[in-house]
């Protein structure tokens, strides 16, 4: 309440604070209310002090005085504060005593409470039951007066009227007295309870009363009665709820009461007094202060009549009324909800609750969430899934949950998916496994165990690994179809067929007959999925074996998942008749929680929960990760989505020593990454419910998964295969028909590959964008099927392979790794064409002129070049264009012609037939044209329809829906897509499948059968653990070609050839054939426009080669015999000139390129681990070697080196230029990294050659790891006597040697004088002085001029002087294209210091620094001897001097963190300038 008082007093300086009087019972029954009214002032004020300078550069400030809520003690206060006259007005009155020491006010406003409420519940409630508890005060009769005023007006009666002593809890009479006359009303929190709670039975309906409560006692309810009484409470207020994030005036005083008091504990008192403190400051603000006095306070609040504080107006203040507000607020007191559905049935959901009440309870003693407590709405669904949906329909809707946790079993979560998702609903641990919610993501869905496919995995994994059994049986509840389908999945990646399968009735323990059918098989252990009470029923039927089916009963591992909880299972196994003692050590459990006795969450849990089952502890959990997740939103308004986006945006949850998460949104939404592996505890007591009595923890991390991975490697995401084509997507198109066989094939695989179509409607552009996305955001594996721009094969092949492309460009076919033809090509099916018409002499061949694809050109070239064989030659050859001209020519050709071959195009082939369809020709066209639709569109037109027999195609696979029972391969096709369920699964109708199939569908199938037949091998090779996604994509994609071309394809009725991957002996990225098939159909089609394919075998022609061979016509031998002999005599001196030309000139080159005596920069490499790596990979290591000598060799001629010489995989080089000593070392270890040709065998195998990627999946090691070290200094020259050829000796050679021994595998090492004599270098070249040492210069122009004596001696008109000027010219050229050289050429090469190191036979130790080039600079190695951050340099340098002849610094190994230039006093500074240069990396 705000009093202004009116007076005249004493002026005050302007800067004086201004000072307001507040009393209320800071003890007594209203200490919380007024304390909180209190505070509420106070972060007003200080909100104006602080944002304003208060009001009128004056600061507010509060006088609080202690009324204890007693009359007598709120006038005296009162009238203390009206006789100081440093007192401007009253404020925060709380309560009906002091508001009468001030001014009888308050009964009018409590009339209006009264009269609203009753008018609230005639509208709003609707009821005419109503009872009224009042207090038998001022305040309890004027809410009395406007309920009975109200209720009068609108003809209502209160059926009992009960009042109570003020200042008591003596209600009890009260309550006894309304719950004989039914009432809809009841105020008090005692009254609250006593109703609630109804322990006489005294109401039938005491779950559906409403309450409804007036002023301030709403701020008392929950902490009096308890949150779990708060439901259906309703308060009548003057201002609007302080807990409302909606409204702007409660952000701002709940920020404020955040700011200046550190407490989120805010109420309804201290938002009235916020509203009131932030009145007076207006009010005050408004007054005109002349002379200070309280009269001028009065008069603004009149003057101004109406005020707005963020939002909520007060008054109109005038002389007929003094009241601020004019609504009354009727909100409901009630918690922040969360839902759960469980089943009450099993223990387990008693014990779930229970955790996540304990995590609740924790976090409201606290305080909850602003203020508000968290509730745990429980709903039972009886493990139903109709009462599932209609329980969180409830909970949604009515309830009104902010979340839902913790639903039992797959079922109840399945039917009510959808409605989470569309309502937006988070659900935080939920209690299944079931993949669905885990794959694919969904954001919905929290998940905190890991799922069924880790805990069938890794119980697999161990029985087989660690066990040593694979005879494996399988039991599982009847409605836990997914983890079934799990565990065969399982099965199946780590080759293993399951010994058995039973399941037993959900809801039961009747596992008899499951103990008889399991007896059949032979199984060394068994799997479950079953709750705890059915494991322990059927563990002990087993271990008793009461009809004597398990010989081996005693030894038989049982091993349960996660829909049992150990300790439950263990309690129950206790009290059995048998002594479990004997065979604890063959009983396992996968827990899914991570229970570590000795952590400090289980700590935590076991203070607070009393059970400390498995169960309650998942309940806990969840618990928790609601409670954390509302604590980061403290800041924030709470809804459904600022829940969930704070879980993905926070990512990772510490709650004590328990770290939940990577969330990643988009990608996972799996908590928990730890699977515990646990055994009964020997001496377990089943009157204990303590989990570390019963069970005793194997392993606490028996399957750990990275916290940014999402689970198990072997269930990442399925294999992805792309098919880009026009109407791909289209029933009718010969491409649908290709993308359907080849997902009939995929759907072996049970949904672990994915074949994606993508329909590019003949556009180039749209088919690049396309692939792009295959390549970059699918990551597919390969594409399949193509049938687009034949360029773009080979723009993307060196990317991702292309299998089984439509075309048969001869182009396709040159033994490319990356390409595999599974169709024959154009010179395949032109052979074939001219055999079939070699009898018949008038046969013209019809060209497309114009296509983005070279197989018309190539099917030309073979027909002429089949032609040329001896058998038929073409009449006549037409380049097809469309144009009239053209078809002028083709109406001639066709009618002096029998045959017509058609190179082109569908909708050119139909042009060409429709305008030549009088002649009576026999047409053939290339398996390149969509036959299926050609005799659609020559069908669908009336007068070409009888003449579809007349053309003939050339097929890969002749097929025909009437018989193709008699090919076993057809036959498995047709079986497949025939499938009901995999049509349905397609959206397709299973009833017409007859016109799904066909030849390309065959070939799309065949296709599949040769990924699934590759990737089966390669997950069998990797023990099921789906070998390609260990991989970068581009090594997969690699690996996938390789295993192809190595397992090949065979078939009983095709003729399939032999596709061999290179052997070891050959260049590593080569094949022997990429063209499958061998043999070419020609056949004529009868369709009848039904779309089933019935294509009339006319022609075979087979042949066993990989691919055609046409021999071409005889020449006369003598002719043949003369010319090759002339041939081989010419050819063979031309050989011998060559050799010596260029024998002469290497040696010149390597020679010439030997520094003198003097300063060099000397260069050791070598291969890590390269001894082991013969040892192991003999033949591979052949290839490699010769592969790292061609790259060493070649870029040693490309910097001018010479190669001093070799020792086993060791080069020593030498280089008159550091810059050439460094740009060869970082071109070698680059062209190492991104060579295609090391052997795949020691890439896939070879821990020392295996590939690495960083961070940002950037291949960063791949093939043979190769270290370098340089030094500079001075070498001595000589010649070896045995090789003629220059070495060296001398200090600087052992130290560079020395140096290399430091270096690991892909690093570059140097001395600190080679990185100073680069600095100064780079200095001078950036000062646009001479870039390098003269020294170096002269050197090697010397030398270059000894060398090219044809350009000194042989010029005898060359005068001494006329050599030394251009020597000098050419001296200055060179030291400017170096200038330039040096700062453009090295941009963004970084160094680091890697320590000091001591150096084998060489004495003291010498400060070393890694030299890498950017896009190596993310390779780790693992230092010794790492340096200290403030390094002191032991190498001692020459001294310099500068010009004045003062002794220079020399540069720190420290400055190229950005460019240096020298200042006039010749000291290095460093600037501002980018660098074109040398960078730190601590500074990049």
């Amino acid at each position: 309440m705000l009093y202004l008082t009116k007076g005249m007093g004493v002026s005050q300086t302007v800067t004086s604070p201004m000072y307001f009087g507040q009393s209320a019972g800071f003890t007594g029954s209203q200490s919380k209310a007024s304390s909180d009214m209190r505070i509420g002032i106070l972060a007003a004020f200080n909100e104006v002090n602080e944002r304003y300078g208060g009001a009128g550069g004056r600061q507010l400030s509060l006088i609080s005085t202690d009324d204890m809520y007693i009359n007598a003690n709120a006038a005296n206060n009162t009238m203390s504060f009206l006789s100081n006259d440093s007192i401007l007005a009253l404020v925060g009155y709380v309560g009906t005593p002091p508001s009468q020491a001030a001014a009888a006010l308050i009964q009018n406003q409590t009339i209006d409470e009264g009269a609203s409420m009753m008018n609230y519940i005639i509208n709003n409630v609707i009821t005419r039951d109503v009872a009224v508890i009042y207090s038998t005060d001022d305040f309890g009769k004027s809410g009395l007066q406007g309920l009975q005023l109200a209720a009068a007006y609108s003809a209502y009666s209160i059926r009992v009227v009960c009042g109570f002593e003020r200042l008591t809890l003596d209600v009890d009479s009260c309550v006894n007295k309304i719950a004989t006359a039914y009432p809809y009303i009841g105020a008090i929190s005692k009254v609250i309870k006593l109703v609630k709670n109804d322990e006489q039975r005294l109401f039938t309906n005491s779950s559906t009363i409403h309450f409804f409560v007036l002023s301030f006692n709403v701020a008392n309810i929950p902490s009096l009665v308890g949150s779990n009484y708060t439901t259906n409470v309703h308060v009548a207020q003057q201002v609007p709820d302080a807990l409302d994030d909606s409204t702007v005036l409660s952000r701002t005083y709940q920020k404020a009461i955040y700011k200046y008091f550190q407490t989120s504990n805010y109420s309804q008192a201290s938002f009235e007094g916020y509203i009131c403190g932030m009145l007076l400051a207006q009010t005050v603000q408004n007054a005109v202060y002349n002379k200070g006095d309280k009269s001028d306070v009065v008069g603004s609040v009149y003057s101004t009549g109406s005020f707005s504080i963020s939002g909520l107006i007060l008054g109109d203040f005038n002389n007929n009324c003094n009241q601020g507000s004019r609504s009354v607020y009727v909100p409901m007191v009630k918690p922040i909800e969360y839902g759960q559905l469980p089943n009450t049935l099993y223990t387990q959901a008693l014990h779930y609750i229970t955790g996540v009440r304990a995590a609740f309870n924790s976090y409201n003693a606290v305080g909850g969430y602003r203020g508000k407590k968290i509730h745990l709405e429980v709903i039972d669904d009886f493990y139903n899934a109709a009462n599932a949906l209609n329980n969180t329909i409830k909970l949604i809707n009515d309830y009104k949950v902010i979340g839902l946790t913790g639903y039992f079993g797959t079922p109840s979560l399945v039917a009510s998916s959808s409605l989470i998702i569309s309502k937006n609903v988070s659900m935080i641990g939920s209690y299944t496994g079931a993949i669905n919610f885990r794959n694919p993501f969904s954001r919905n869905f929290i998940n905190l165990k890991l799922g069924f496919y880790e805990d069938v995995a890794a119980t697999i994994q161990f029985l087989t690994g660690q066990k040593k059994v694979r005879r494996i049986a399988y039991l599982y509840q009847s409605d836990a179809i997914s983890a079934f389908n799990t565990f065969s999945l399982v099965m199946s990646q780590m080759n293993l067929v399951a010994e058995g399968v039973a399941t037993y009735q959900v809801k039961t323990v009747n596992i008899t007959d499951s103990y008889r059918k399991l007896s059949i098989g032979d199984a060394e252990a068994i799997v479950m999925s079953a709750t705890s009470e059915a494991a322990a029923a059927f563990i002990t039927m087993v271990k008793l074996d009461p009809e004597n089916l398990y010989p081996n009963s005693k030894d038989i591992i049982i091993c349960t998942g996660q829909f049992t909880s150990p300790d439950i299972v263990a309690s129950i196994l206790a009290s059995s008749p048998i002594d479990f003692k004997l065979f604890s050590d063959n009983i396992f459990f996968m827990n899914v929680m991570p229970m570590t006795l000795n952590s400090l969450f289980y700590k935590a849990f076991s203070e607070v929960c009393p059970y400390k089952t498995s169960t309650a502890f998942e309940g806990y959990l969840s618990g928790r990760v609601i409670v954390d997740t509302l604590t980061k939103l403290e800041d924030s308004l709470l809804t459904k989505d600022t829940l969930i986006n704070t879980i993905y945006y926070a990512s990772r949850m510490n709650l004590n020593d328990l770290q939940i998460g990577d969330f990643i949104d988009g990608y996972c939404n799996q908590g928990v990454k730890t699977l515990n592996l646990v055994k009964m505890n020997p001496s377990a007591n089943n009157k204990s419910t303590d989990y570390f009595d019963l069970v005793t923890n194997v392993d606490n991390s028996f399957v750990t998964i990275p916290s940014t991975s999402c689970t198990i490697q072997t269930s990442a995401a399925p294999y992805t295969f792309v098919m880009i084509g026009s109407d791909v997507n289209k029933v009718s198109s010969s491409n649908f028909q290709f993308a359907l066989g080849l997902k009939a094939a995929f759907s072996l695989r049970q949904g672990q590959i994915v074949a994606k179509t993508y329909d590019d409607y003949g556009l180039s552009n749209t088919t690049s964008k396309l692939l792009d996305i295959a390549l970059n955001k699918d990551r597919a594996l390969a594409v399949v099927g193509f049938n687009g721009d034949e360029s773009l094969i080979f723009k993307y092949s060196s990317s991702i392979p292309f299998i089984s492309p439509f075309s048969g460009s001869m182009a396709l076919r040159s033994g490319l790794l990356k390409i595999l033809n599974l169709r024959p090509s154009i010179r395949d099916e032109m052979a074939a064409i001219v055999n079939y018409v070699s009898r018949v002499e008038t046969t013209s061949l019809i060209v497309q002129k114009y296509s983005y694809s070279s197989v018309w050109q190539s099917g030309l070239d073979a027909f002429l070049e089949a032609s040329a064989s001896g058998l038929q030659k073409p009449k006549n050859v037409l380049m097809f264009d469309s144009s009239d001209s053209s078809l002028h020519s083709l109406i001639q050709i066709a009618s002096s012609s029998n045959n017509l071959v058609i190179l082109a195009n569908t909708s050119n082939a139909f042009k060409i037939i429709n305008a030549t369809s009088l002649f009576g020709l026999t047409y053939f066209v290339s398996g390149n044209t969509d036959y299926k639709l050609l005799l659609q569109n020559v069908s669908a037109n009336a007068q070409l329809s009888s003449i579809s027999q007349n053309i003939l195609s050339t097929q890969a696979i002749s097929f025909n829906i009437d018989n193709y029972q008699n090919h076993p391969s057809i036959s498995s096709y047709v079986d497949q897509v025939n499938s009901p369920t995999f049509l349905s699964n397609n959206g397709l109708n299973p009833a017409l499948w007859r016109q799904y199939i066909g030849s390309k569908g065959m070939e799309g199938f065949m296709t599949g059968q040769i990924i699934v037949s590759a990737l089966a091998k390669m997950d069998a090779a990797t023990s099921g653990k789906r070998g390609l996604n260990f991989l970068s994509d581009s090594a997969a994609r690699d690996a996938l070609m390789v295993n192809i071309f190595n397992s090949g394809y065979s078939s009983q009725d095709l003729s399939v050839g032999n596709i061999k991957y290179c052997n070891a002996s050959q260049t590593s990225k080569c094949v022997n054939c990429n063209q499958l098939l061998r043999s070419v159909y020609i056949t004529s089609s009868s369709y009848n426009g039904t779309n089933m394919e019935r294509n009339n075998e006319l022609y075979v022609f087979n042949f066993e080669t990989c691919g055609v061979v046409i021999t071409p016509a005889n020449v006369a031998p003598i002719y043949i015999a003369s010319f090759t002999t002339v041939s081989a005599v010419v050819l063979l001196i031309i050989c011998v000139v060559c050799i010596i030309v260029y024998v002469k000139v290497r040696s010149h080159v390597k020679i010439g390129n030997a520094p003198k005596t003097g300063e060099m920069c000397v260069a050791f490499t070598d291969v890590q681990n390269s001894t082991l790596l013969w040892q192991q990979y003999p033949e591979e290591m052949k290839i490699a070697l010769k592969v790292h000598n061609d790259i060493v060799r070649k870029s040693i001629r490309t910097y001018t080196g010479y190669e001093v010489k070799t020792q086993g995989d060791s080069f020593m080089v030498c280089f008159s230029n550091p810059f050439d000593a460094m740009d060869w070392a970082i071109d070698v270890q680059r062209k190492l990294l991104d060579c295609k040709d090391w052997p795949y065998e020691l890439i896939l195998s070879s821990y020392d050659c295996r590939t690495e990627w960083d961070e940002m999946k950037n291949v960063i090691f791949r093939g043979l790891r190769v270290r370098v070290g340089i030094h500079m200094g001075r070498a001595e020259k000589i010649i070896d006597t045995t090789t003629s050829r220059p070495d060296y000796f001398g200090t600087t050679i052992n130290k560079a040697a020395r140096i290399e021994s430091c270096a690991r595998g892909g690093q570059i090492l140097v001395s600190f004088k080679f990185l100073q004599c680069v600095v100064e270098s780079l200095i001078n070249a950036d000062s646009g002085e001479r870039a390098t040492n003269e020294r170096w210069i002269m050197e090697a122009d010397i030398q270059s001029s000894t060398d090219d004596k044809s350009s000194t001696e042989t010029n005898s008109q060359s005068t001494p002087s006329s050599m030394m000027r251009q020597k000098k010219s050419k001296r200055r050229m060179r030291a400017s294209f170096l200038s330039q050289r040096v700062v453009e050429s090295h941009e963004n090469v970084l160094y680091r210091s890697v320590g000091e190191h001591s150096l084998k036979g060489l004495a003291g130790r010498e400060t070393l620094y890694q030299i890498m080039h950017p896009t190596l600079s993310s390779r780790v190695f693992d230092e010794k001897d790492e340096a200290p951050d403030n390094l002191e340099l032991d190498y001692k340098q020459p001294t310099e001097y500068d010009t004045n002849g003062s002794p220079m610094s020399p540069p720190s190994p420290q400055l190229m963190t950005k460019p240096f230039l020298r200042s006039s006093s010749n000291q290095i500074t460093p600037t501002n300038v980018t660098l074109n240069g040398f960078y730190d990396e601590q500074n990049v």
